[in-house]
């Protein structure tokens, strides 16, 4: 093996195990980021009351990125949102969910109050590009209102099916 294959392998390993750390580590500040502005929204919206939908459904503190605090009642209408999802407020967003996200959606609406905050995955449209990518969603109930913020997981591991060896990206 020649010295620019070498150097090429060599620096191909240091982008891929770059790009595992930062795969490894961004769930979990993706996670704890959403986390956290649930729990800012949660402590406002108990000062606040349904006043607080009004800083919900506007950019500012309680919009993070691609991270936005979103509510919906245990009917399923949205009552508020910060991000893209803002155009279904009124709605009743059940109805625009495909069957599969149907159940699960309703499940999280009958999560009895006092539970905590709860968290979910499913696959979601990313606004930004139009994929529809995985996304996590940390939740709580509160009252007749369900709290949410969400983000979208990473889109490629050495985990999932697509070439990540060395190897095959070499060739």
């Amino acid at each position: 093996m020649g010295f620019v294959h070498k150097l090429a392998l060599l620096g191909g390993m240091l982008l891929l195990s770059l790009g595992q750390v930062q795969a490894a580590t961004a769930p979990k500040d993706e996670g704890q980021a959403a986390r956290a502005l649930l729990e800012k929204a949660l402590a406002y919206y108990h000062d606040n009351g349904d006043k607080a939908f009004a800083a919900f459904s506007r950019q500012g503190e309680f919009v993070d990125k691609d991270r936005y605090v979103f509510v919906v009642d245990t009917k399923g209408v949205m009552l508020a949102s910060g991000g893209p999802s803002s155009a279904l407020i009124g709605r009743d967003v059940s109805q625009t969910l495909p069957p599969d996200l149907q159940k699960a959606f309703k499940d999280a609406l009958n999560v009895p109050e006092g539970n905590g905050i709860q968290q979910a995955e499913y696959h979601w449209q990313n606004w930004a590009d139009g994929k529809v990518e995985r996304k996590h969603v940390f939740y709580q109930r509160i009252g007749q209102r369900i709290l949410a913020v969400g983000y979208y997981l990473p889109r490629a591991s050495c985990s999932k099916p697509r070439p990540c060896s060395i190897k095959r990206q070499l060739t």
